[in-house]
């Protein structure tokens, strides 16, 4: 991509104070960085409808799928790193399973993040009657049935948010160890934390 991870770790830098500030002390929300983050995610809620916009055509172009808006809290309430929704997929049938792609777009840097997901219904019910299901699997590599809904949706990301450039796990999983970010312990904090998402994104794999 176009942004090193150098790059993109001092971006995050503007938006996350440096260790020693905690997010339970008052001093957190009163340091320049905050504040810088507040105001973009104040622009966010501002911007929200425009968002809105954007899912509206990608519904258009793709009627096939499902599109479900994963901010609608940002209507009102400034809060996260980035606008975010899923794409369901018609490859499987709904009383089989689900399957959709997740994408993830940034509105502190200029990058999209895109991973795809499923799960298959159990002949089983809880302890209320609600059907089970398998755990919900994740990946970032995606299959060649997700490509063709996965290229049209880049074509609207990117009409949309021109500088806009997928950021892949190898740059996403980089930790800032010299800052602090409000969700992470110190030192923790990756550049998909800070300018993504950090609880959306699917775990680091190991081995």
């Amino acid at each position: 991509m176009k942004h090193s991870p150098e790059e993109l770790s001092e971006l995050a830098r503007q938006f996350y104070p440096p260790l020693g500030i905690y997010p339970y002390q008052p001093e957190y929300k009163e340091t320049a960085e905050i504040r810088r983050l507040t105001e973009r995610r104040q622009q966010a809620v501002a911007n929200y409808l425009s968002w809105r916009s954007f899912l509206d055509r990608l519904s258009q172009r793709l009627p096939e799928c499902g599109v479900a808006n994963k901010v609608m809290y940002l209507a009102e309430v400034p809060e996260g790193a980035c606008y975010a929704a899923d794409l369901w997929l018609p490859t499987i049938a709904k009383e089989v399973g689900g399957h959709a792609i997740t994408f993830h777009v940034s509105f502190l840097a200029p990058c999209y993040v895109l991973h795809s997901g499923g799960f298959h219904w159990r002949d089983e019910v809880d302890s209320v009657g609600c059907r089970l299901s398998t755990p919900w699997e994740e990946r970032f590599d995606l299959t060649p049935e997700e490509q063709p809904y996965a290229e049209k949706l880049v074509q609207e990301i990117v009409a949309t948010f021109p500088e806009y450039e997928l950021m892949p796990p190898d740059i996403g999983y980089r930790i800032v160890p010299d800052l602090q970010h409000e969700n992470r312990v110190p030192g923790a904090a990756t550049i998909y934390d800070c300018l993504i998402n950090d609880h959306w994104i699917p775990r680091k794999q190991h081995g």
